[in-house]
């Protein structure tokens, strides 16, 4: 139990975060939704576009690590 008003200070503020947290939480869970669904979608890709998707990211005529 809380004792001080220091104490109950601290606990409005955290009591007060929770629209924003639930914003967070909300674009958290759109974007794993994202990731799945592009998951979904490269296991449909052949072979050589992943491939060919991949060389692409890669950085050119630099460091390759």
């Amino acid at each position: 139990m809380t004792s001080t008003p220091a104490d109950v200070a601290a606990l409005l503020k955290i009591a007060a975060m929770e629209p924003e947290t639930l914003d967070d939480l909300d674009g958290c869970l759109r974007r794993l939704r994202d990731v799945q669904k592009a998951r979904r979608e490269l296991a449909k890709v052949p072979p050589a576009m992943l491939l060919s998707g991949l060389l692409d990211r890669r950085p050119r005529g630099g460091d390759p690590s």
